[in-house]
């Protein structure tokens, strides 16, 4: 299945009691742009899926701010196979509730080394995404992978989430 919406309105405004935005752009392999703000989803808990698969999604906000409520990220962006820029700073500052990123960036084309490494550090220094689900970010799949040795990363890197 392949949708053909291409871009999303420029702000996310009129969605301000929406809770849960699982897979609501689930297979629009044409999806290039969504807004450049998370601004307006201040009460979403679930983004799980929202975007899987929207391969042709090559940027998402550089910040986070906008989603207090978020909960749930996991395959967020799953298979999203153009997206390489994406600012992991501050996810779980902006995000503080976050419990859930497995397979948040599986598929997707992250290059940063330095970021990726300051990101697993502040999973590892947060008590619940420490223990729960941060090792399974599924960075495997991407290209970043290739500069972290497995052996050093036991659960960050390999195929399947522990």
């Amino acid at each position: 299945m392949s949708l053909s919406l291409k871009y999303i309105p420029a702000s996310w405004e009129h969605l301000g009691n929406l809770k849960d935005a699982r897979q609501m752009f689930i297979f629009c392999n044409s999806l290039v742009d969504i807004p450049n703000s998370w601004q307006g989803l201040n009460n979403v808990s679930s983004t799980n899926s929202m975007f899987v698969s929207a391969q042709s999604l090559t940027g998402i906000p550089q910040s986070w701010a906008g989603l207090d409520n978020l909960e749930d990220a996991g395959s967020m962006f799953n298979s999203c196979s153009s997206l390489a820029q994406i600012n992991l700073s501050d996810l779980l500052t902006k995000a503080p509730k976050l419990k859930n990123i497995a397979c948040m960036f599986l598929g997707t084309k992250i290059d940063d080394k330095n970021m990726v490494s300051a990101f697993i550090d502040a999973c590892r220094a947060n008590s619940y995404l420490r223990e729960v689900s941060a090792h399974s970010a599924c960075f495997y799949n991407t290209p970043v992978a290739n500069y972290f040795p497995i052996a050093d990363y036991p659960d960050w890197f390999k195929e399947e989430p522990v």
